[in-house]
């Protein structure tokens, strides 16, 4: 009995069982959190920790109990028996449901997963969070039923009064054919994984579906796909996009193709324009960086890796008359996204006050960039960073304007690049050679021809976002 006693004590005073029981939950949180999962296999993971917690004493075990969150962030039909997943969520209570699942393969047996998700769905009032994987090989059941039309089963009787975040991971092209009820959404993410398809598997959708809550959509897929999803989706003007376009390099893409997928996008930021825009090089990609005056954000990444551009599209003629350097998939890429951003949406770049360029491996100015520049007159910020800080080409490109603008006037710096730039910042630590003979002549130049501006060495961050999948 003394031993039994001492055990006891010992064990009463070790730092672990002396911590309150809602500290001792938060950190049982964060073995479960669904917002901080980087693999594919996480949940499983999780799943496991959550039995283990509540195996190893009583009091770990009341205590898991007793906060019913801890259950429902870690509902995962696709690893879980029917018994579990029902344990599972009669622990959760009412407390939020994020579910993770596949659509089953092909030939398996249905009978479960049809039970797993007839239990779900008395609950799915309450999931806020879905991921599903999709694709050609899966069948048209269990979450497939979920989140498209044509299901046979629960479509009829499925609402989402508290779906906040959609992610779906398909190896073919995600459909926009949503079921209803989709109001309260504020996040999705669609991920096509490649080979990426040069043509859409499915009828483009004349079906609309408008997200009036969207707060952040993700868009990562080929080229060819983009357009059909980026036309389908209706969203209002706080909605942020970060979109990662591949352009494939088993087939020539042809320049309608990326022309398309501009206007596409573009047509949401119709009536909120920019007063911020970045530009990046590095290699073969190429990003794009948009914000409004309320930090609305639209980011876009073009992978150009292998790609081809085929240069002779009619109504494109011109990009087959450029200098050889410049008509890589890179270049004429950027060319044919300035051109329709200028063309067609002139009213998102004019207001532009601050101009961030980023060039990394980059040897030559690319010439395409003088398009955009030509029509950025608002400009009175400029930041340079790597190559494009140390580079002569870009002070030479940053210059003359090879064309006038409509309403210059005729003051003596009409003719110059970004008449209104006040302020050129670099980063800190730029050689002083590069001060002498790249950034004091063009100070100089500038001053010559009526547009003064001053120079700033300072620490330059990068504001681009990675695309968080899972």
């Amino acid at each position: 009995m003394q031993g039994t006693r001492g055990h006891e004590v010992i064990q009463n005073e070790t730092p672990i069982h002396r911590l309150v029981n809602d500290i001792l939950g938060l950190i049982f949180a964060f073995c479960v959190n669904p917002w901080h999962r980087m693999e594919v296999d996480s949940l499983k993971t999780e799943g496991r920790t959550l039995r283990s917690i509540h195996h190893v004493n009583r009091r770990w075990r009341e205590v898991a109990l007793s906060f019913p969150f801890l259950w429902g962030n870690t509902i995962d039909p696709d690893n879980s028996g029917v018994q579990w997943l029902e344990l599972s969520l009669n622990r959760s209570r009412t407390a939020p449901l994020y579910i993770v699942s596949k659509a089953p393969e092909r030939g398996r047996p249905v009978f479960q997963t049809r039970k797993k998700w007839e239990l779900l769905e008395t609950h799915f009032h309450r999931c806020v969070y879905l991921y599903a994987l999709l694709g050609p090989n899966r069948g048209n059941h269990g979450v497939y039923d979920i989140l498209f039309r044509n299901s046979e089963s629960l479509e009829s009787t499925l609402s989402f009064p508290s779906l906040t975040h959609v992610s779906i991971l398909t190896l073919s092209t995600p459909r926009i054919q949503w079921s209803s009820g989709l109001s309260s959404l504020r996040c999705l993410v669609l991920t096509g994984l490649p080979p990426w398809a040069e043509t859409l598997d499915i009828e483009p959708s004349a079906h609309i579906s408008s997200f009036p809550a969207l707060e952040e959509f993700h868009l990562n897929i080929g080229v060819a796909a983009s357009s059909d999803i980026l036309k389908s989706i209706e969203t209002l003007d706080g909605c942020n996009f970060t979109l990662q376009i591949v352009l494939p390099g088993l087939s020539t893409t042809t320049a309608d193709v990326v022309s398309a997928f501009w206007m596409a996008t573009l047509r949401h930021f119709m009536s909120t324009p920019f007063t911020y825009v970045a530009v990046k090089y590095d290699g073969t990609v190429f990003r794009f960086l948009a914000m409004t005056s309320s930090n609305r954000t639209l980011q876009v990444t073009i992978d150009t890796t292998n790609a081809k551009i085929d240069d002779g599209s009619p109504g494109w003629e011109y990009l087959s008359t450029l200098p050889f350097e410049y008509r890589s998939a890179l270049h004429t890429s950027a060319y044919i996204s300035w051109f329709v951003m200028v063309k067609h949406f002139p009213a998102a770049l004019t207001p532009v006050e601050t101009l961030a360029i980023d060039s990394l491996r980059q040897d030559t100015f690319p010439i395409h960039m003088l398009f955009l520049l030509s029509h950025l007159p608002r400009v009175g910020r400029l930041r340079l960073q790597n190559t494009a800080a140390t580079n002569p080409g870009w002070y030479q490109g940053l210059r003359v304007r090879p064309c006038t603008m409509p309403g210059d006037g005729a003051d003596s710096s009409s003719n110059i690049m970004l008449p209104h730039l006040r302020l050129l910042e670099l980063p800190i630590g730029v050689p002083a050679h590069v001060m002498e003979t790249l950034v004091s002549p063009f100070v100089m130049y500038r001053q010559s021809r009526g547009a003064p501006i001053k120079v700033s060495s300072k620490q330059l961050y990068d504001r681009y976002k990675l695309l968080k999948i899972f």
